[in-house]
């Protein structure tokens, strides 16, 4: 149906589109924890202020 050279062509290509999407979904996978851990730093920070305020009110909020 196709010559050799074409097909060994289509072959490469095909193998250099898997790694390319490999590298880009690890680096999204990297990206998606980086963001998850940033969440939890200022999700931290905002428990840490608003315990802070709690404590120098004397009162707790709800």
């Amino acid at each position: 149906m196709f010559d050799g050279k074409f097909m060994i062509g289509i072959s490469l290509v095909l193998v250099g589109g898997v790694v390319i999407a490999g590298f880009v979904l690890s680096w999204m996978a990297e990206a998606i924890l980086i963001a998850l851990a940033a969440a939890a730093i200022y999700a931290g920070m905002r428990i840490m202020t608003h315990s802070i305020r709690e404590r120098k009110d004397g009162e707790k909020k709800p």
